[in-house]
């Protein structure tokens, strides 16, 4: 789907929100999804960007939207680009040896 360009200058509220709640979704610190493209959207833009070695201009456009809204085929796509991760090995637990507690009694004399 062509999603237009977004800035700070021109952006319509209903591909606003969708930014904005995929990048809180993401862990970024907006507010709110309000639809408002401020520059405190501008600047988690910017950080996005530079997370996925994008240009970082604080401008959503086809790159970034590509990066931020990816569709089933482009991750299908990346997943076939990307050697699959091995679980790291598990260490075996450590032995330990229980001890007894010593026999002490306390206020006998």
């Amino acid at each position: 789907m062509d999603r237009p360009t977004l800035n700070h200058q021109r952006a319509d509220r209903v591909n606003t929100v969708i930014a904005q709640e995929r990048l809180i979704e993401l862990g970024y610190n907006l507010r709110k999804a309000d639809g408002n493209f401020d520059l405190n959207m501008a600047r988690h833009v910017i950080e996005f960007q530079e997370s996925k070695k994008l240009v970082a201009d604080g401008i959503i456009g086809e790159k970034t939207w590509a990066k931020l809204v990816p569709t089933p085929k482009a991750e299908k796509e990346t997943a076939k680009k990307e050697p699959a991760k091995k679980a790291p090995a598990k260490k075996a637990p450590a032995k330990t040896t229980a001890k007894k507690a010593p026999n002490i009694e306390y206020g006998r004399q």
